[in-house]
């Protein structure tokens, strides 16, 4: 019986192997149809069960999607199953907002710190009008405003690994941000500071002056900080 499992392993594992060796040599890239799971199971000497499940494995993790009636295709979409892992992770280990919105506030200022070299004009013109709609002081929409500006400013920075970890942590953090969103607000002063990092920010990645996006950045996540260890 152990005998049988580990040989389950080891075809598992070579499935898994002969996929991430395509991708490594490039002959499989994102989009690209992946051989039918008959093909496969002959060209590895597994059975189609052992594909099957290993495509089904992949697929949580993002790897790969299955389409109905149309075969299985390489995805590359992390971003859902990182929400997810790091969801887990939080609750798992308790980890609180306060240690997570240290993280965020950390790879937000490499953001703005390569945003400020990198950053195009239409995502200058989007976060200016961002903040010009911040202004109008709509409770009903300033949290959806402020995560746009938060994606936004994640993508000036043209880092990859860092707008995925941030989009996910943004996704993860929601249910802190719309719990306390409304008790920041509370604060006519928070208000005011968090509205003008917003816009300092801006104005720093227009003067492509990176040690000041990052300074406003700090102070906006100190600025959340506190109004969370108010409450």
């Amino acid at each position: 019986m152990e005998e049988k499992q580990e040989m389950n392993e080891k075809a598992y594992e070579k499935v898994f192997r002969y996929i991430k060796n395509g991708i490594m040599n490039e002959d499989y890239q994102l989009g690209e149809k992946l051989p039918p799971e008959r093909e496969l199971a002959a060209r590895l000497s597994v059975s189609r069960n052992t594909v099957r499940e290993a495509f089904r494995t992949l697929g949580m993790m993002g790897v790969v999607e299955s389409q109905q009636g149309a075969g299985n295709y390489i995805s590359g979409n992390f971003e859902k199953n990182l929400i997810e892992f790091l969801s887990m992770m939080f609750m798992l280990q308790r980890i609180e907002y306060p240690q997570i919105s240290k993280l965020r506030a950390g790879l937000e200022q490499k953001a703005v710190e390569l945003g400020a070299l990198n950053r195009t004009e239409e995502e200058l013109e989007e976060l200016g009008a961002i903040v010009k709609e911040m202004r109008k002081d709509d409770e009903s929409i300033n949290a959806g405003l402020d995560a746009r500006f938060h994606s936004v400013l994640a993508a000036t920075s043209k880092n990859k690994p860092i707008i995925q970890i941030l989009q996910a942590l943004s996704s993860v953090t929601e249910s802190f941000i719309s719990d306390m969103h409304s008790d920041i607000m509370v604060s006519a002063e928070a208000k005011k500071q968090l509205q003008e990092a917003h816009e300092q920010v801006v104005q720093a990645l227009e003067e492509h002056d990176s040690e000041k996006a990052e300074q406003a950045i700090k102070f906006h996540f100190e600025t959340v900080d506190e109004q969370l260890a108010l409450r």
